[in-house]
């Protein structure tokens, strides 16, 4: 598990005087803070010869000058990390499927996401640090009575390092190389992480499916 840095770039349109028609439109907002992830050890999770690493947002806590952004806490938020080749680590693609909890000015408590919000990402390490995560459409959030309050009709988390300063760690999954290095052990790679991030702790895969 570790807290990195995250970052949103979001487009926020929402129904504040409750009358089922999105009126007031906030533009593009940023939110920033810390998001914490955590990783099951490499497989191949769903047979298709290519390695993979089952991941989970365990919490969001995003701050913006006018709006919150969280983690759903009755929900889960997993995703995938999956090598693109069979010879090689990295590139690989990432998806995150995520329940959001907005808490913006004018509402009487937080809008959620029903559905969770596929982000999808192309990495080159893990934590995938410097990547950015996408939302392919617009997220629709509803109050605690489920009524629609707004829209995000777009997002994007950008993945940041957990301090200034850390050196980029590539953890190479087993039997693979990247950038030319020669494959690692997991057991070894799972070390050298842990040596180089104090806070990282690998989780295996039967914790992983629920906290």
């Amino acid at each position: 598990m570790e807290e990195l840095w995250c970052n949103t770039t979001v487009e926020f349109i929402a129904d504040l005087n409750r009358d089922g028609v999105p009126e007031t439109n906030f533009g593009t907002q940023q939110t920033e803070g810390p998001c914490v992830v955590q990783w099951s050890d490499p497989a191949d999770s769903d047979g298709d010869t290519l390695t993979d690493v089952e991941t989970e947002i365990v919490s969001l806590d995003l701050v913006g000058n006018v709006m919150h952004i969280g983690e759903d806490p009755a929900r889960t938020s997993e995703g995938l990390i999956e090598a693109q080749s069979t010879t090689t680590a990295f590139p690989a693609d990432s998806f995150f499927d995520v329940f959001f909890e907005l808490r913006i000015p004018g509402t009487a408590g937080p809008v959620r996401n029903q559905v969770p919000a596929r982000l999808t990402a192309t990495v080159q390490t893990i934590p995938p640090y410097f990547a950015t995560y996408v939302a392919a459409e617009g997220i629709l959030l509803y109050d605690g009575l489920g009524e629609h309050r707004g829209t995000l009709t777009s997002l994007s988390l950008a993945v940041y390092g957990p301090q200034q300063g850390l050196e980029s760690t590539r953890h190479n999954l087993p039997g693979t190389t990247s950038g030319g290095d020669s494959g690692s052990d997991a057991l070894a790679v799972a070390l050298a992480l842990a040596a180089a991030v104090p806070m990282l702790v690998v989780i295996p895969v039967s914790r992983l499916r629920r906290r």
